[in-house]
């Protein structure tokens, strides 16, 4: 069964650094730039996990967080707050918007695989 993760962040270094550690792990990654791109990919998607960045030019992740799971038929669907901003704001950010896990980008590849892994291995997609 393949293992799929959406990955939204403005920045491309961000993408490719999630891509490459997500993939290491056998996720298939969809990347996208824009909160209007994710809005675009994620009905059809049938993701496992997202993971999303806060600060977002758009509108900040944990908005899009709230507002999508609320509104887009995704409501099972595991976010993971994905930001460089400080822990216990980020930790905070998480609990407000209904995200299910975070992870502070200075902690690297490995500690976001293995978040992602948890979550999906907790609550898997139902379909």
């Amino acid at each position: 069964m393949e293992k799929k993760v959406i990955v939204l962040d403005d920045s491309e270094i961000a993408l490719e650094f999630a891509r490459a550690a997500l993939e290491k792990r056998g996720y298939t990654v969809i990347t996208c730039l824009t909160v209007l791109e994710f809005e675009r990919v994620i009905p059809r998607s049938n993701a496992n996990a997202v993971v999303i960045d806060i600060n977002m030019p758009e509108m900040y992740g944990d908005d899009v967080c709230f507002i999508f799971k609320d509104n887009f038929g995704i409501k099972d669907t595991p976010f993971i707050l994905f930001s460089d901003i400080d822990e216990e704001e980020l930790k905070e950010k998480a609990k407000t918007s209904g995200a299910d896990a975070y992870v502070c980008k200075k902690w690297g590849g490995d500690k976001l695989g293995q978040v992602v892994d948890e979550i999906v291995k907790n609550k898997p997609k139902t379909a």
